[in-house]
């Protein structure tokens, strides 16, 4: 790491960033996707084939131990799992490539698979299986639930496959502008929600908690002392809403298991979303698969690895990166 510019630094850590992260920083902008970007006229449509890894090489590991994994392998042996969580970094194409292929390996079990992601808010559900039934196509999917250039090169291909397969698609998040409103304001959450209009609430959890444990120190580290709290805070209601979502769907379908994808530092050594979801359902048996980037070309298991994840996806590290200073606007904080 040390041997890394500092441009390049900065950049790997706006790409570890959770979602939620990058959007308090980025003027309530996500990374990535841009979902406030609409997709581009005239765009190929997503189709149900893994993304091309563009050159990019990989090495996946076992986390307890650092030793090599197989993919297929470890799908194989988690037939009993409830819950499958894979950190992404944003728009990787290796990440994206791996999960299509876990994916397609968890659908070729006799159990049942679900797809929840980060990246699809509550209010877009029924653009969603408005998709999955062929009601509605791609491009006007993308519309409706806010989905941006990326979509098409990384979670479309999920999505199309979902789509093919009869597979159900959740969408887990909570609304980003929910998210906002709760960090400008100061009152507890169940007064806040208690507040909101019917619809809203339901968009919701139930129920958010701050905890103070590793997750929260990592988080303040990052954040700095200034802004954390306020910030942890609506990260908490991120995390809570995405767990809530997937246990409402398993106790629905308890016979189903679930594939998450979301961002890496929601849950980096079970950490963030993960948490949450075992307050919820303790019994449930749970996998994390983490991306981590390496400047090592040799991408070798190294102490920091370990414990990040059941596997530990290593990923080179880009050489150099530019990183556009971020627009301000009115309330918004700088990174």
């Amino acid at each position: 790491m040390r041997h890394l510019t500092l441009v390049a630094l900065l950049g790997l850590v706006l790409a570890s960033l959770p979602s939620c992260v990058c959007v308090q920083m980025r003027c309530e902008r996500v990374c990535c996707p841009p979902t406030s970007t609409p997709p581009s006229a005239g765009g190929e449509a997503a189709e149900a084939t893994p993304p091309a890894p563009e050159h990019l090489t990989e090495a996946l590991y076992a986390g307890t131990g650092g030793e090599p994994q197989s993919l297929a392998v470890a799908a194989d042996g988690w037939g009993d799992v409830d819950l499958i969580a894979f950190g992404e970094l944003h728009g990787h194409a290796v990440g994206a490539r791996h999960q299509f292929e876990l994916l397609r390996m968890l659908a070729d079990h006799e159990r049942p698979v679900a797809l929840a992601m980060e990246f699809l808010e509550r209010d877009t559900q029924p653009a969603v299986d408005a998709y999955l039934a062929g009601t509605i196509d791609v491009e006007e999917f993308k519309k409706q639930a806010r989905q941006g250039k990326d979509f098409d090169r990384t979670h479309g291909p999920l999505l199309a496959y979902c789509k093919d397969n009869d597979i159900a698609v959740i969408a887990a998040n909570a609304p980003r502008r929910l998210v906002s409103a709760y960090r400008k304001q100061e009152a507890d959450y169940d007064t806040w929600r208690a507040s909101l209009p019917e619809a809203d609430q339901a968009l919701l959890p139930e129920e958010t908690s701050v905890l103070e444990d590793a997750y929260r120190e990592r988080f303040m580290a990052l954040m700095g002392a200034e802004r954390g709290a306020s910030f942890f805070r609506s990260q908490s209601l991120w995390d809570d809403a995405m767990a809530e979502a997937i246990v409402d769907y398993r106790a629905e379908h308890p016979a189903c298991r679930v594939l998450l994808i979301v961002g890496a530092f929601h849950v980096t050594s079970g950490e963030g979303t993960v948490t949450k979801y075992r307050l919820r359902r303790g019994k449930d048996a749970v996998r994390v698969i983490t991306m981590r980037m390496s400047s090592d070309p040799r991408l070798r298991f190294e102490d920091a690895d370990l414990g990040t994840g059941d596997l530990v996806l290593k990923v080179p590290a880009p050489k150099a990166l530019k990183v556009a200073a971020p627009k301000r606007s009115k309330g918004a904080v700088a990174p």
